[in-house]
């Protein structure tokens, strides 16, 4: 073989070489580049959840404290309900008044509760009390009864 024929051969092993090595160069940078590109868009995406994460616990911390606000007035609201019902009873049983009546066939010779009202046939006994001071001392409402024989 001639000499220049055979470095003819070498350019061209050695064109074809390089040019299948810069094609498989470019190749490879392009597949690195890919994957930095698709690597960078995973890193947005995960700081994306990131905040998304945080924004969601923010808004449902805000939710339990808008719960927990929610029912610290509801049962401060049964407390002041339930001391103004309270209040609203005690005004309504100092205002009411409870009446026992007892009627007997025999005329009664004498009572021992001195609030108690006799009938001018002396077979019935009136017994008023104010329900409020009734219940605060029920002895109030004893009452000994005796008859004529």
């Amino acid at each position: 073989m001639n000499h220049s024929l055979r470095f003819a051969y070498i350019r061209v092993i050695i064109a074809i070489v390089c040019a299948f090595t810069a094609a498989h160069v470019e190749a490879r940078i392009e597949e690195h580049e890919m994957e930095q590109e698709r690597l960078s868009g995973y890193k947005e995406h995960i700081v994306e959840n990131q905040i998304y994460d945080r924004e969601r616990l923010r808004s449902y911390r805000a939710y339990l404290e808008t719960v927990e606000k929610d029912l610290f007035d509801k049962h401060k609201s049964l407390r002041e309900f339930r001391k103004e019902k309270k209040e609203d009873k005690k005004e309504d049983l100092q205002k009411a008044n409870i009446t026992a009546v007892y009627t007997f066939d025999k005329e009664i010779a004498t009572v021992q509760n001195a609030n108690c009202k006799l009938s001018k046939s002396k077979k019935t006994v009136f017994l008023k009390q104010n329900i409020w001071n009734v219940l605060k001392n029920n002895k109030l409402m004893n009452n000994s009864i005796s008859f004529n024989p």
